[in-house]
């Protein structure tokens, strides 16, 4: 029987403060003059970075990208209408489904439903999600199932994690492509 895989232990990734709303601060100064002595940059693209830091672009940025992996999810009536069941059943469907909360709310990443009516979940999908771990933010999931990995190949062409397995790639080989990232 099928359940709910929830990440991060049901980790609120909702409860955040807006970009904007905090202290930006500042790149560090012992830092600059290897940056610009390195030749990495000039004193000018240092000054232009301190001050995109200190105005908050990086953190609209950072939120952006936070967001997005967010907004890439469905509610449950959506999942449930994807896999042709009422949002109560969801967790009695025959395949495990992903979901993380956002406030209080369970959302379904849209990257695992896919267009088979019979598999309507990516297949190895449990196993694939154990190996996130659980500071990974759904939008360095979402980066990572949308990404063409290096060690994801079909006839020479990288392939998205989502693309592997749908055309039936090995798990293991994306779990440790997962692991390699946990290690650096």
């Amino acid at each position: 029987m099928g359940r709910v895989i929830i990440h991060a232990k049901g980790f609120d990734f909702g409860l955040r403060p807006a970009a904007g709303t905090r202290d930006h601060g500042s790149l560090p100064k012992e830092r600059e003059p290897f940056a610009v002595k390195s030749g990495a940059m000039t004193q000018g693209e240092w000054d232009d970075a301190q001050a995109r830091v200190a105005r908050g672009d990086l953190a609209r940025l950072e939120r952006q990208t936070e967001l997005g992996g967010l907004e890439n999810a469905t509610t449950a009536r959506d999942a449930a209408s994807r896999l042709g069941l009422t949002p109560k059943s969801i967790a009695v469907f025959p395949a495990e489904v992903f979901a993380f909360v956002v406030d209080g709310e369970l959302r379904y990443p849209v990257w695992q439903f896919v267009n088979d009516r019979g598999n309507p979940v990516l297949p190895h999908l449990a196993e694939l999600v154990e190996a996130f771990s659980d500071d990974m933010h759904p939008s360095s999931i979402l980066g990572f199932m949308q990404t063409p990995q290096e060690d994801a190949r079909l006839n020479g062409v990288q392939l998205t994690p989502v693309e592997w397995l749908v055309r039936g790639g090995d798990v293991r080989r994306l779990v440790d492509i997962l692991g390699s990232f946990l290690m650096t």
